[in-house]
């Protein structure tokens, strides 16, 4: 269960994602928190969300699954397409409290698969926590993830925002750092009282490229 107002402001965030033009490229959402929440506004929103799994009765890992879209038929048959609009991608770079590890095989190359529901605690989960040095080898699907991650951002015209984020994990600072050095991509920050280091660097760096809304 998730409180009412809580879930709301999930519900109304992927509503403002959403009203984004079709012709631009689908909206990323990262997320660092192992919850289902911004799953279960999706559901509430009739959104899908494109989350690197594939598959009916059993979700598996196929990351090639965030290159794909969804598209409808015009009225006529010698229309053009048109992209549905209720689609976004998520991404759960730190894992999900759905998702185990098995076996890799054929049928699931990567042995991650996820559930519909939450795990019982007795069942192991794919929850990554920050590695404890930047540099060491990182497992699937950790490493595709935040590979993604960092491609979206240097993209040219990226536009990060980050809403109720610390800045307390060094591999995500290092994308936002590399982020930085492409002349056209803008950080938006939104946090009441930012406790950061890192948020106190940027600021000294009187960058315009740079917006941090803080207070009440």
């Amino acid at each position: 269960g998730t409180d009412a107002a809580g879930f709301a402001a999930y519900k109304d965030l992927l509503r403002k994602v959403l009203t984004r033009p079709l012709n631009l490229k689908r909206a990323n959402i990262f997320t660092l928190n192992y919850d289902t929440l911004v799953e279960q506004a999706a559901d509430a929103e009739g959104v899908v969300a494109v989350d690197g799994f594939v598959g009916s009765v059993r979700r598996t890992f196929r990351p090639e699954s965030y290159d794909h879209d969804l598209y409808f038929p015009a009225e006529t048959t010698e229309g053009r397409v048109h992209r549905l609009d209720r689609v976004l991608h998520l991404y759960k770079l730190h894992g999900s409290v759905t998702w185990t590890a098995e076996e890799p095989s054929w049928e699931n190359p990567y042995g991650i698969r996820a559930h519909a529901e939450e795990m019982p605690d007795d069942q192991p989960v794919l929850i990554y926590p920050a590695p404890a040095k930047w540099g060491e080898a990182l497992g699937m699907p950790y490493a595709e993830l935040l590979r993604r991650f960092a491609a979206a951002v240097v993209r040219p015209q990226s536009v990060l925002f980050v809403i109720g984020y610390g800045f307390g994990d060094e591999h995500i600072r290092a994308i936002v750092r590399q982020a930085l050095a492409i002349p056209s991509f803008t950080l938006v920050i939104v946090d009441p009282n930012p406790q950061s280091d890192f948020v106190d660097q940027l600021k000294k760096q009187s960058d315009r490229r740079v917006w941090i809304f803080s207070g009440s």
